[in-house]
């Protein structure tokens, strides 16, 4: 019978002095159907010993496959199979670093260890192959698509791209869709593998592209074409490639940010090379840190470790034994100290006040646990009959596929697919772009299961059978990514409100203010003052700063015309109707605040979208003149920036400032400047407590 692991005397201790690691060689075969043979090799990286790297998914599903590990059968997940018989030479041995295998998992220590020189493992790295998993959803004219678009990117004629938007490319940029939404696009692990290698070529089934090609896509080629077609209006909701277009644009913003950092990382190396004195060529821990928190670990504490080789964070060492919270708390600790600010605190974005009540929530957290693990039980089980005891939890609404799933009894085919597509969409939504969604109905769950289960049995053929077992895997994934969010909210709850919760993603792209790109050189509230920090055993920080305001009103706009209502809202004078402002200020104040100083709108684009393009009041001055093409883009700009992108909410001060904070920000809470900070945070004060709340930005009011 085969095990999950190999036995303890077949990992023989590594040196971590002499970068010791292991290295999986793989015999070759011409048979593609026979049992994959393998053995264990040690190597030193001081030796510069050749070798690849695999990067991939683990995935979710229990181990099966197997394969031979000098003489021993091991279990293997599904995924990391696939790859190892992919990459399986006919004629060569191939030597791959596959961490799974490499690394004694049962051994804290060398596991410590090996993450702390897993940079320099794909760094050393010939070909890191980065594996997508096997062909599915038409990705091989995906992958072929992508092949032509290297072709011509890095060959003579890189003018021709141009050519690809002809319809028989169509089918290509179709399939790209489905491959970008790939679960590999959302580990963390992946920013370091491919952000170091020098050379990763991505593999989906026996098709290869190198990063380089993927990086120019979502970087330069999506975007520019989607601009491109938002200026002359020509995003046509019948023309099939512009609606493919518009999907692409939404799912690249994670990849472009990954190709960004790329080239960021380049940039940094190539300086240290010239100049070691003046650069490290490292990362900001907290660009990455902000970037990973929009992926998926196994381990919670792997959002910190998974990108220490990239980062400067030597004043971070890997340790398994402690928990997530004592880390992120600790994380912070040292990076106040190394830095000499406070930055890291803006990363703090999930503050719920219920989750404070720790002994309530923790009770409703961990009855989700249980029903999830029920339902899970009865997945793997293959019973065809719902559990009884299994409940709904009567929380939130259900998705839309659970209204459908009931109807499911009368077995139609297509319903089956359906459902499996519309639970993998939930499933993309919640962990890829970190959406609030309301808690499932395991009741639902439950006899859905059953139900798709009976139709495979009643129905007998293979093509039905393979459906309905693609359909048990996808409901896997979603229950496994239902637990790892339920987690998180636990974690949440435990730690400390200066400390970010990196578990959690944003809830859009640009919810940060001085976590964005370059904006840490944009503010200075607290000019060049330092930390004035202590901590305290039980979690706790006393921290000095300057209570400068509160927020005295919060209006409420609706989503029909957010930018207008917000105005309107904001210039009723209802807090101190006995100040008078001028118009003008109060315009170029609300243009300010609208993009917190980092929008090039003009005040008069803004005035014609705010003021319905009324006449201007007697002397004031016309900025310039638009086209009504200009105006257009302009506004388009506005409005993702604040209104889709930004998830702010506007409030006016105790002394007549406008603000722009958290949605959860609420009348009375405290607006602060900490010493050693660049950006104003929010308070809440609970008794003789204070709860960081969130950064937020305030202008005055000319």
């Amino acid at each position: 019978m085969a095990s999950t692991t190999l036995p303890p005397g077949y990992y023989k201790p590594l040196n971590p002095k002499n970068l010791e690691i292991r290295v999986l060689s793989i015999s070759p075969s011409n048979d593609p159907d026979l049992e994959i043979f393998c053995r264990l090799e040690t190597e030193s990286l001081n030796n510069s010993p050749s070798y690849n790297a695999l990067s991939y998914c683990w995935g979710v599903e229990r181990e099966g496959p197997v394969i031979n590990v000098m003489g021993t059968k091991l279990a293997v997940k599904p995924n990391l199979f696939a790859s190892l018989k992919q990459l399986r030479d006919t004629n060569d041995i191939v030597r791959l670093w596959v961490d799974a295998i490499c690394i004694n998992q049962s051994n804290t220590r060398e596991r410590e260890s090996q993450v702390s020189i897993m940079g320099l493992v794909y760094q050393r790295a010939k070909i890191v192959y980065a594996w997508l998993g096997e062909e599915a959803d038409n990705s091989a004219v995906a992958m072929g698509l992508l092949q032509i678009l290297q072709n011509i990117l890095f060959g003579d004629s890189p003018d021709q791209i141009q050519l690809l938007r002809a319809e028989i490319f169509l089918a290509g940029w179709r399939a790209l869709i489905p491959l970008l939404r790939r679960p590999y696009w959302t580990r963390a692990w992946i920013v370091q593998e491919i952000l170091l290698a020098e050379n990763v070529m991505f593999c989906c089934g026996r098709h290869k592209v190198a990063w380089p090609t993927i990086a120019a896509l979502v970087s330069q080629v999506i975007p520019k074409w989607h601009a491109e077609a938002e200026v002359s209006a020509n995003l046509d909701e019948g023309d099939p490639f512009s609606v493919g277009l518009g999907i692409l644009q939404y799912f690249v913003y994670d990849f472009s940010h990954l190709s960004k950092l790329s080239f960021k990382h380049q940039e940094l190396l190539t300086l240290s090379e010239s100049n070691p004195a003046s650069a490290s060529g490292s990362l900001d821990l907290l660009d990455c840190l902000d970037m990973c928190r929009w992926r998926s670990v196994t381990d919670e504490r792997d959002y910190i470790y998974s990108i220490l080789s990239l980062a400067n964070a030597k004043h971070i060492r890997p340790n398994y034994e402690k928990p997530a919270k004592w880390l992120f708390c600790e994380v912070v600790k040292r990076d106040i100290e190394v830095r000499g600010s406070l930055d890291i605190l803006s990363g703090c974005k999930h503050f719920v006040e219920e989750e404070r009540d720790s002994d309530k929530f923790s009770t409703a957290i961990t009855d989700q646990l249980l029903r999830n693990e029920v339902v899970m039980q009865e997945l793997t089980s293959g019973s065809t009959a719902p559990l009884p005891s299994v409940e709904s939890p009567g929380i939130g609404q259900h998705p839309p596929w659970f209204e459908r799933s009931i109807k499911f009894g009368q077995g139609v085919y297509e319903t089956l697919i359906s459902l499996a597509q519309e639970i993998r969409t939930e499933e993309n939504i919640d962990s890829e772009h970190g959406r609030e969604r309301d808690e499932p109905s395991f009741e639902v769950l439950s006899s859905l299961l059953a139900s798709i289960r009976k139709y495979g049995q009643s129905q007998g053929s293979c093509e039905v059978l393979s459906h309905v077992e693609k359909f048990e895997i996808i409901l896997q994934r979603f229950l496994a990514n239902h637990r790892q969010s339920t987690l998180r909210r636990l974690l949440n709850a435990s730690l400390p409100t200066w400390a970010p919760n990196w578990t959690l993603p944003l809830l859009t792209p640009r919810q940060n203010i001085l976590l964005q790109d370059g904006s840490r050189e944009l503010y200075q509230s607290a000019g060049s003052t330092t930390p004035r920090v202590r901590f305290y055993e039980g979690n706790r920080m006393i921290v000095e700063g300057i209570l400068i305001d509160k927020v005295a009103h919060v209006p409420r706009a609706e989503a029909n015309d957010p930018l207008q209502e917000y105005w309107d809202a904001c210039s009723k004078n209802d807090v101190h109707p006995e100040i008078q402002y001028r118009r003008t200020g109060r315009l170029e104040t609300f243009r300010q605040l609208l993009s917190l100083g980092r929008n090039k709108l003009s005040s008069f684009a803004l005035q014609c979208i705010l003021l319905k393009n009324d006449s201007l009041e007697e002397g004031q001055v016309q900025e310039e003149v638009m086209t009504e093409d200009e105006l257009k883009h302009e506004t388009c700009s506005v409005l993702k920036d604040w209104v889709g992108d930004a998830n702010r909410q506007f409030f006016i001060t105790s002394l007549g400032y406008y603000g722009a904070g958290p949605k959860s920000v609420r009348e009375g809470d405290l607006i602060v400047i900490l010493f050693g900070s660049k950006v104003p945070f929010l308070f809440r004060q609970n008794n003789a407590d204070f709860y960081l709340i969130e950064e937020c930005c305030k202008r005055i009011l000319l």
